[in-house]
């Protein structure tokens, strides 16, 4: 049981991370488009 909720629990950080990979590339090209 405890294996299977650390798997689960991977799964949803590694699904943040790449979630979260567009938002940091916008926010660079944002930063780049008001320098």
């Amino acid at each position: 049981k405890k294996n299977k909720k650390i798997s689960n629990n991977y799964c949803g950080i590694k699904k943040s991370i790449v979630g979260l990979q567009p938002l940091k590339t916008a926010k660079a090209k944002q930063g780049e488009v008001h320098k």
